[in-house]
């Protein structure tokens, strides 16, 4: 008797299994000193601003769609994924790391992560003609590789399709799949706050199955957790717990039929990119909340007391959320300074604007003259004035415009609450061309560390005006 109450014993925990679940809510990846940052006064609004708002995933989209009908586009297309993360458990501004994957297309999107849009459909596939002629092509495209890279709208009905080169790749072997890193993309980082974007190649960190992240969770405590790419879809058998009788069927332990597919970046990349690719606000920059449960594992987590790394949970299962910050834009990129790494197709100089730009809609170059009044400002106790910079959200708006010239004309001897520009910032314009800097006025204006970097700017300097770089100490 007590064998069989054993027995039935075993049967119910087996078939009443009570799970337990943890969540995660990854807010943002702001470093921890912040706030020592704000009271040094070493980094202006704007960046304190754009530190504050760092997200685990940031996302860059230029889609290119804009004026179809022309046969011309305006750049290319442009698919960005930024991580931001860092390299030890101090959650320090000196530890953070921006990992990133760039994907580029040629300006016709024929090569991107997605073919074409309802609204951006080129007029010259729709000729009968040439329905005619590629008629089985066309419905059989899905299993025909040589169209899956062709925009083409099938009897007046345009094909919205997201599609990624090796998303759906096969491996021969688990070891085979955590090592594998998708070729397609260009990667590039950048450590801390004031480091070089580069592509590294394989100096930098590698984005594959084996790459443990390590990120910030929980605001109060700042606790320091290590996050991995580690799941998979399992579909060689139905490991679902059976009813009574079925559970004695051995011959369901024997059915191998499907396969393991071990996700990767390439996964990631693509659901991210659909999912801004169809938000309903459509174009500019906005915040989602994305479930990464699919894909991702939250491995460890640093205990200070023992300051250790140990087991993140016990949990049965773990829910997986993360705030990203995505910019879309419908029009393509022109200039590096569009990237989120200042960086496109590993071309520092990458500008197509004078090539490029379709003319024929009658519109002109735009000339942006920029002063005292529009720019960004932030106070110098050692330089006694105003030193000025591009600010985030006039960067923003630039990116969204057409091709632009940029002037930026200073008076010196204009005072802005009692007191008068005395330079440009750190990092005032770097990557941003400039047409020409005017300084009228007199005294001393300085020009503080890639105040100009990569602008190729003319300057155009009153006599009465010393221009001194302060990097070399040298007046210009």
């Amino acid at each position: 008797m007590g064998l069989v109450i054993d027995i039935g014993f075993v049967f119910f925990c087996y078939f009443n299994q009570n799970t337990t679940t943890d969540n995660f809510n990854i807010n943002g990846q702001a470093p921890v000193d912040v706030k020592e940052l704000k009271d040094s006064k070493n980094l202006s609004d704007d960046e304190i601003n754009d530190l504050e708002n760092r997200k685990l995933f940031e996302v860059n989209l230029y889609s290119n769609f804009d004026k179809s009908e022309s046969g011309k586009r305006s750049g290319v297309v442009l698919e960005e994924l930024k991580i931001n993360h860092f390299i030890d458990s101090s959650l320090s501004a000196d530890s953070i790391v921006s990992s990133g994957m760039q994907y580029i297309s040629d300006y016709d999107g024929r090569k991107g992560l997605y073919l074409t849009s309802p609204t951006a459909v080129n007029k010259s596939i729709l000729d009968t003609e040439y329905i005619q002629k590629n008629v089985n092509k066309l419905r059989n495209w899905e299993n025909d590789n040589s169209v899956n890279l062709v925009e083409f709208s099938y009897f007046n009905k345009t094909t919205n399709r997201i599609y990624c080169p090796t998303s759906e790749k096969e491996f021969k072997s688990k070891n085979e799949a955590d090592s594998y890193i998708p070729q397609e993309f260009n990667y590039y980082e950048r450590a801390g706050l004031d480091g070089v974007n580069w592509n590294a190649m394989g100096l930098q960190t590698q984005l594959n199955r084996n790459t443990e992240l390590i990120i910030r969770i929980g605001d109060d405590n700042n606790k320091a957790y290590k996050i991995k790419l580690d799941k998979y879809l399992d579909t060689t058998y139905d490991n679902t717990p059976k009813k009574f009788l079925e559970f004695f069927d051995v011959t369901r332990w024997f059915d191998k039929g499907g396969r393991i597919q071990y996700y990767n970046w390439d996964n990631v990349f693509e659901d991210i990119m659909h999912a801004v690719l169809t938000n309903h606000l459509q174009s500019g920059t906005h915040y989602a909340a994305v479930n990464l449960t699919k894909y991702f594992t939250v491995t460890e987590h640093y205990n200070t007391e023992t300051e250790y790394w140990e087991p993140a949970s016990g949990a049965d299962q773990q829910i997986l959320y993360a705030v990203i910050k995505y910019t879309y834009h419908t029009n393509g990129a022109v200039s590096k300074a569009q990237s989120l790494f200042n960086v496109i197709n590993n071309d520092p100089r990458f500008d197509t604007r004078t090539v490029t730009y379709d003319t024929s809609f009658g519109q002109a170059e735009v000339v942006l003259n920029l002063t005292n009044d529009t720019l960004s400002k932030r106070y110098s106790d050692a330089y006694n004035g105003y030193l000025v910079s591009l600010s985030i959200d006039m960067q923003r708006k630039l990116n969204e415009m057409p091709p632009y010239i940029v002037n930026v004309n200073l008076d010196l001897d204009k005072k802005l609450d009692g007191k008068s520009i005395v330079g440009l910032d750190v990092n005032a314009f770097d990557g941003f061309e400039l047409g020409q800097l005017s300084i009228e006025g007199s005294g001393d204006f300085y020009l503080l560390n890639n105040s100009l970097r990569n602008s190729n700017v003319e300057l155009k300097v009153a006599k009465t005006v010393n221009v001194i770089d302060i990097k070399s100490g040298v007046v210009l």
